[in-house]
């Protein structure tokens, strides 16, 4: 599991104390590809490139606010693994209300220094 660290810094090995099981989606979303993730996060905790499940792709990082997710959701026609560098929207999956979208700043900062996401911020 990653971590991401106030300053936008990212250790990749990190660990995390606090699981990902039970965080859900709350309306936070990324555009990008799996390959920017994976430069980014690196390799994800979770994948499964069955075109069957409903999530192919998944990472968990620990971040100053708590944990969140960042996963593909239902992309059975094609899933993220199918071609690594086509541009998928991906949920971020948190605990409660907040994690995702304070922690979202700091994966925007990361990832858009080369233009490789657009975001769509929810409810």
């Amino acid at each position: 599991m990653a971590r991401i660290n106030a300053d936008g810094t990212i250790d990749k090995d990190a660990g995390c104390p606090e699981g990902a099981a039970g965080t859900s989606f709350h309306g936070a979303m990324i555009r990008t590809t799996v390959n920017a993730l994976r430069e980014v996060f690196g390799e994800p905790d979770y994948s499964d490139p069955e075109a069957s499940e409903k999530v192919s792709a998944d990472w968990t990082i620990n971040s100053p606010f708590g944990v969140f997710t960042i996963y593909d959701w239902k992309e059975y026609e094609a899933p993220a693994f199918a071609n690594p560098d086509a541009v998928y929207d991906f949920h971020l999956g948190e605990h409660g209300r907040g994690t995702a979208g304070k922690a979202l700043a700091l994966v925007v900062g990361r990832l858009a220094t080369d233009h490789r996401l657009e975001l769509e911020a929810g409810q």
